[in-house]
């Protein structure tokens, strides 16, 4: 074999003994051609891991800790039956769907069946959706832990799933049909033909490795249709005679997932075993005795004087009974006898108590249902409870619903919270006050969102995310009020996420749209103003973000969006306040101030927020800071503050063309005074800093100034100009800033953006053209953008 040619990027790396670079955007520069290397040298492995880390949808994962696993001596005929089907190899179906209704153990038993396959080494990847986790309860991650899965439980398939990655990262954000095509299928297929060849030359030599993927709760992922999708994407590995994984994927028998394992060709390949057919009573039974006598046996318990039998038989025999079949009522039922702080054999005695009359009769699951009621009464503040209840199940994935910020959002004392939910811990996972506030059981959710289930314990998700976003909004207000305190994590989130949690309501009501109407938007300027992120920015080297920008980014966002969503909602919404929230920033206007220079201070910050400058540069500097000062003087004095927000022309409010205009005229400026003095520094041999450059260049390109100065001749002799400076500074620069080519596009479009003048627009873009291609054509061989 002839040796392989080293790549331009290696040749980088000559003589690197096992370099740790976990990634970059690295130049290689020989004489005047600049080449541009994207490189991951780190291992491969190890960033798959950490695409997934932190999702714990792996069977060995803390979070499937309170799943719990099948207490031993039950499920056993159904363990055995899947156990079977996993061994036998190509004599039987590659897909075994187990299926059952809520809460009858289908969790438990993949647990069980997971953690028995690891054990044995059978096991490849596993992942356990879960409906109420963002995390997961979507497919992002699942081809990618199956992925991870098989190169960990797999040796032989690593390199090639690390020789995938190292050539293409962008998989990692791919498709789920690509990073399952690429990452599973592809590998285990390789890998099949070389062993095919072993199992000719060796055959005993040949290792048995695991083939078992197991993926619980299929239908707690997404919607229906990613559902659908998922099955179709796994199932069509099977296309491949040779592909070697088997699945076990369990789910409730929902119509949609019935349907597709009705397909012919799926039901070829699929074995089904419905836990309603395996007779459960008998194991309930085993289970209530074991955890009793775990009960009776508790230190905790040692003062408690049980009576004998402690329950009785029929006791016992009515809670199998009430169960149904279905564990998730056995389980729920001893948490809440087990919980802390409580009496063990009164806890009891309210489970077998009389049924509850507001218990609505014809409920499916009565049983259950009346556990859940119990569970739900037990606290007499139940207004708070049901309020709690509803941040917990409606709050997106971006706040937590962790109880300081449900107190936060609910205005409650600190540990209030806790205090409510102290009589549901059987029912919800309640940790520490940052933590996030688990539901057990897919099962309750049904039971507060089903009203016939739950009666007065209905939760109306329309109704209670409408009041989460009149919440939302007040206490916005107040944090927003001067003076203005600094963000932490938790205001921090209310600032940057009241539109889009407003925006998800279907339909405002009245008191939503009063309370939008009262927002009062010039606060949030100034609360945006005086914040700096509470995240930890990653800035492009040397040119920095403007301290306050993204706190400003999101206030021009969260206004678009209020208007957009306000449009859709229809004719019930005042006009008057969908023009409250669109184009704001437009709107700033500067009250009259006998400091010329404050005022045109306020008209540039206004400007260069409203056309999106967000680099810092010395003239942002400046603007930014005196603009400081102005606000910190105004916290303490609201009547005081030189801005307003007015919808008329009144005012001193520049013309946006003009004020502009003379931006990209000083910037253009700072650009040649700053290109002069890096030139004097060179030749006297000083390396200055030329992030002042760079930062102008990047304001100009990446904003809306351009397109704001409306057709000024000037403006294109500028920018000529200021394209000059960025090709005589290119090799100084870090060119992921801007492309050269940027140049002639956003020339382009500034003239495309004049008003009914097409002649004018003719002569001018022809222009343009013929400046670049004349450059185009001077500097072809040494040009970054060939």
């Amino acid at each position: 074999m002839s040796p392989k040619r080293r790549s331009t990027t290696n040749q980088m790396f000559n003589n690197t003994m096992e370099p740790t670079i976990t990634g970059g955007e690295f130049y290689n520069i020989g004489g005047d051609l600049a080449q541009n290397s994207y490189t991951t040298v780190a291992s491969p492995h190890k960033t798959l891991w950490d695409t997934i880390a932190g999702v714990g949808a792996s069977h060995n994962s803390d979070l499937q800790f309170a799943r719990g696993s099948c207490l031993h001596g039950t499920r056993e005929t159904v363990l055995q039956d899947i156990y079977e089907w996993s061994t036998s190899g190509s004599h039987s179906s590659p897909v075994c769907w187990l299926s059952g209704a809520a809460g009858v153990g289908k969790s438990a038993i993949a647990l069980t069946v997971a953690k028995s396959c690891a054990k044995n080494e059978g096991l490849a990847a596993s992942f356990f959706f879960f409906r109420s986790d963002p995390k997961r309860n979507n497919p992002s991650f699942l081809m990618l832990t199956i992925a991870h899965g098989l190169s960990t439980a797999i040796p032989p398939l690593r390199h090639i799933i690390d020789q995938k990655l190292a050539n293409d990262p962008s998989i990692l954000e791919a498709t789920w049909e690509q990073q399952f095509a690429e990452l599973v299928i592809t590998p285990l297929l390789k890998r099949r033909w070389w062993r095919r060849v072993q199992e000719r030359v060796l055959p005993r030599s040949i290792p048995k490795y695991p083939n078992l993927v197991i993926i619980d709760g299929l239908d707690e992922c997404s919607d229906n249709k990613t559902q659908r999708r998922v099955l179709s994407i796994l199932i069509s590995a099977y296309q491949h005679s040779d592909f070697p994984l088997r699945f076990l994927i369990c789910s409730r028998p929902e119509s949609w997932i019935r349907d597709v394992f009705d397909d012919p060709h799926t039901s070829a390949l699929t074995k089904r075993i419905m836990l309603n057919t395996y007779p459960s009573s008998e194991d309930i039974e085993q289970y209530f005795l074991q955890e009793f006598a775990s009960v009776r046996k508790d230190p905790r318990y040692s003062q408690v004087k049980f009576p004998s039998p402690w329950p009785s038989h029929a006791d016992i025999q009515r809670l199998v009974y009430n169960a149904s079949g279905q564990f998730i009522y056995a389980t729920t039922m001893m948490r809440f006898v087990k919980e802390d702080y409580s009496h063990p054999i009164t806890r009891l005695r309210i489970i077998l108590g009389d049924l509850s009359t507001q218990i609505p009769p014809k409920s499916p699951l009565v049983e259950l249902d009346t556990l859940y009621h119990k569970i739900v009464s037990a606290n007499s503040e139940q207004d708070k409870v049901l309020s709690i209840l509803g941040a917990i199940l409606l709050l997106p994935d971006h706040a937590p619903s962790s109880p300081e910020f449900i107190e936060l959002l609910l205005e409650l004392s600190p540990g209030e919270v806790d205090i409510s939910l102290q009589g549901m811990h059987s029912v919800l996972d309640v940790r520490g006050p940052s933590d996030e506030i688990q539901v057990y059981h897919t099962s309750f959710t049904d039971y507060l969102y089903d009203e016939p289930r739950s009666g007065i314990f209905y939760i109306n998700g329309a109704a209670q995310r409408d009041f989460l976003a009149s919440q939302w909004l007040k206490v916005l207000s107040e944090h927003c009020k001067p003076p203005v305190k600094s963000f932490d994590l938790s205001t921090g989130i209310i600032f940057a996420k009241w539109a889009d949690f407003c925006s998800s309501v279907e339909q405002p009501s009245k008191k939503l749209l009063h309370d939008l109407k009262s927002l009062d938007l010039l606060n949030l300027f100034t609360a945006a103003s005086v914040n700096l992120p509470s995240r930890k920015e990653k800035p492009v080297p040397t040119v920095k973000l403007r301290a306050h920008w993204p706190y400003l980014a999101l206030l021009f966002h969260s206004f678009q969006t209020v208007s957009s969503w306000l449009k859709q909602a229809g004719n019930s919404v005042d006009p008057e306040i969908i023009e409250r929230f669109d184009n704001v920033p437009d709107h700033l206007r500067v009250q009259d101030l006998s400091d010329e220079e404050t005022r045109s201070d306020l008209e540039t910050w206004r400007t260069l927020n409203v056309t999106g400058c967000e680099w810092e540069s010395s003239l942002t500097q400046r603007v930014d800071a005196s603009v400081a000062k102005i606000l910190n003087r105004v916290h303490s004095s609201p009547s005081m503050c030189p801005l307003s927000i007015a919808r008329s022309t009144s005012g001193i409010g520049t013309n946006i063309q003009v004020n502009s205009f003379q931006i990209v005229k000083r910037l253009s400026d700072d650009l040649q005074t700053s290109a002069e003095f890096f030139r004097r520094s060179k030749k006297a041999g000083i390396r200055e800093d030329r992030s002042e450059i760079g930062a102008i260049i990047l304001n100009l390109l990446n904003s809306r100034l351009l397109e704001c100065c409306g057709p000024k001749p000037e403006v294109f002799s500028m920018f000529c100009t200021i394209y000059e400076i960025a090709v005589e500074f290119k090799k100084d620069l870090n060119r992921s800033y801007y492309r050269l080519e940027s140049f002639q596009q956003k020339l382009l479009s500034w003239c495309d953006s004049f008003p009914h003048d097409a002649d004018r627009k003719e002569l001018l873009r022809a222009q343009i053209l013929a400046f670049f291609q004349e450059r185009n054509e001077s500097s072809k061989p040494f040009c970054p953008c060939q």
